[in-house]
């Protein structure tokens, strides 16, 4: 029969298997597993010297992933991060590359998707759901309205 020490880092490894979390995330998996305090920070202090937890990697992985697969705004990929216990400072260093130019591009073409989804009707309404989807994938009203505006003047062309 396992011991407690195999039955955690087994358990680890099959939420790992999945997708990589952050320490704070699997150590709140252990707790509702019941594990013990001590069995839970040895089995964090193990993984984590062997490089299997890195809140560093997550971060960096979280961030781009989210680029390229459900884009969205710097504070919304901060308001994530934080909600997963990553720390603070992680998190600045993650999405240190994410700059106002490039929030406006990513803004733009996730509005110009959606407008092609949309279909035809009231500008208004258009309007109206393409702010909802902006400010749900956290963009600020400003730089929201202004992209609105524009996918709506220049219509479903492309740069």
């Amino acid at each position: 029969m396992k011991n407690q020490h195999d039955a955690a880092r087994g358990y680890v490894f099959l939420l790992l298997k999945f997708r990589m979390r952050s320490r704070k995330e699997i150590e709140e998996r252990l707790k509702k597993k019941n594990f013990s305090k001590y069995i839970i920070e040895d089995t964090l202090v193990h993984l984590t010297s062997t490089g299997y937890i890195d809140d560093h990697a997550f971060a960096r992985a979280w961030v781009r992933n989210r680029i390229n697969l459900k884009p969205c705004s710097r504070n919304l990929l901060k308001y994530e991060l934080l909600k997963k216990g990553v720390d603070k400072q992680i998190i600045d260093a993650a999405v240190s590359d994410i700059n106002d130019e490039t929030e406006y591009i990513t803004a733009r073409r996730i509005a110009r998707t959606k407008l092609k989804k949309i279909k035809p009707g009231q500008e208004e309404k258009i309007k109206a759901k393409l702010f909802g989807y902006l400010n749900r994938r956290g963009f600020k009203v400003n730089l929201s309205l202004q992209i609105i505006k524009e996918v709506l003047n220049y219509g479903h062309k492309s740069d």
